[in-house]
């Protein structure tokens, strides 16, 4: 490939992968023929797609003699191209933990640092010398592994990876659709010859062994094999554009206003769409939690059966499915809306009410709304205004509570009304019932007594909101 057709495809791979022009970038830059090929690309086009390169290499001190041969290759291509350079050494043996893997401590603490510069110079993302033959190599030992359609999508040309500290790093990858070869061979056009990490011929690391063994042995049988593994993601890629969009649209659909999941729409979808939704709450909540093919095929099974039930996920993530709810909550999180147990009987006043030591009860009178129904039953209600004169109290449950529930003919024990509406067994003791001196007027989470209900003459209502000032919204 002559060099003007090689600047031509990274001039495509940046636009396709989102870089703008102008835009401050960091190339990720290890001395090897592809990162090598991209910095000397990226400074051939300044004219045409200028940017504001920053290159960054990280020592991992693996190597001895050769990794510092590296980082002064590095740097000196980096100074002669005008490109800033940062460098940093990280001993990996030191840092590495029994029955840890050296190819993935490498990866995140590579990430790490490449975060910590993008952070530091409010850069756009980071650029990296993937191509496409380690997007054949990750397609293919995806498959060996069993992974999905995410799986043999491979790599895409721009992804933002989280990192377990909750930092992002946004990673470009415009030279995608080029093969190592051509990078190779830009290179030696340009009379640089770029570095060759060692370990990348030492097989007992996997994807080395793909790369060096497996490849090329089903090249001899199926000539061409990078470019139709690469052709085979793009497709995935497209097949789970489709189902992304999906999982999308009915996520919306089945999300409660509590950031709960609505557990009869669920069941109604297909056990793919379950678990994609609910894997995608979880991204949405920020929790940190990989969910394997046997905790998806177990969620899937409570979400469509006929009972209730929690599932105990890693690092203490819960996993409760109630009547029509499903909830995801971390280890350590509290997610009751109602106050610690009531040491006593609280008076409630117009206006505010300090409520245990993290809530309030907000009491106020309203003109009738067009509908009385509540954004979140859980934690408000419209009751008959005259009630204000009553002497309303709020207290938890007692043994013998009896409750007329709106819409009932007669009254009904509390505690077996609560089972019926299906709130959690944790939650019952900590309930707080609104009360007045006909007797319990609402039990938050269900609805209030029909002898408290908003009349069809009454043209003002009163509200009642329970509210956790702990909370910043």
């Amino acid at each position: 490939m002559k060099n003007k057709e090689f600047l031509e495809q990274v001039l495509d791979g940046l636009k396709l992968s989102g870089v703008k022009v102008g835009s401050k970038v960091i190339i990720a830059f290890s001395g090897g023929p592809d990162s090598t090929a991209l910095l000397l690309s990226l400074t051939n086009l300044q004219e045409r797609f200028p940017l504001t390169l920053i290159a960054a290499h990280l020592n991992h001190m693996t190597r001895g003699k050769e990794s510092q041969k590296d980082e002064e290759f590095t740097k000196f291509i980096s100074q002669r191209s005008g490109v800033p350079y940062r460098s940093k050494k990280i001993n990996l043996k030191s840092i590495i933990e029994k029955g840890q893997s050296f190819e993935e401590l490498a990866r995140l603490v590579r990430y790490e640092y490449l975060q910590e510069i993008e952070k530091e110079h409010g850069a756009t993302g980071v650029l990296t010398g993937h191509t496409k033959n380690d997007q054949a190599e990750t397609v293919l030992l995806n498959l060996v592994r069993g992974s999905g359609i995410r799986g043999t999508s491979g790599m895409k040309p721009y992804t933002s990876l989280q990192l377990k500290a909750g930092q992002i790093v946004h990673i470009f990858r415009p030279i995608l659709k080029i093969n190592h070869g051509e990078c190779v061979d830009f290179c030696e056009s340009m009379g640089v010859k770029p570095v060759y990490d060692s370990t990348n011929s030492d097989k007992s690391f996997v994807r080395n062994k793909i790369r060096l063994e497996t490849l090329p042995q089903i090249e001899q049988q199926f000539p061409n094999i990078i470019n139709k593994l690469s052709s085979f993601a793009e497709n995935s890629k497209l097949d789970l554009n489709v189902i992304d969009w999906a999982i999308r649209k009915h996520y919306k659909l089945s999300k409660h206003p509590d950031l709960t999941l609505k557990k009869r729409y669920l069941s109604s979808l297909p056990d793919s769409l379950i678990t994609g939704i609910v894997n995608h709450h979880v991204q949405m909540l920020g929790i940190k939690i990989n969910l394997l093919k046997s905790h998806r095929i177990q969620i899937s099974k409570l979400i469509t059966s006929n009972t209730t039930g929690q599932i105990n996920l890693p690092d203490g993530v819960k996993f409760f499915v109630g009547h029509d709810y499903v909830k995801i909550i971390e280890k350590g999180t509290d997610d009751c809306p109602y106050p610690l147990p009531l040491d006593e009987t609280v008076d409630i006043f117009h206006n505010e009410t300090q409520l245990g030591s993290n809530h309030i009860v907000i009491t106020e009178l309203r003109k009738r709304p067009k509908t009385l129904s509540v954004t979140n039953p859980k934690i408000e209600v419209y009751i008959r205004h005259n009630l204000i004169n009553n002497k309303l109290q709020i207290r938890n449950q007692i043994t013998g509570d009896r409750f007329h529930p709106l819409g009932m003919k007669t009254e009904v024990y509390l505690k077996h009304f609560m089972i019926k509406h299906f709130i959690p067994h944790p939650w019952r003791k900590r309930v707080p019932l609104l009360l007045c001196r006909t007797g319990i007027a609402w039990v938050p989470g269900t609805r209030p007594a029909d002898w408290a209900k908003v009349l069809r003459d009454d043209d003002k209502v009163l509200h009642i909101e329970i509210k956790n000032t702990s909370v910043i919204v």
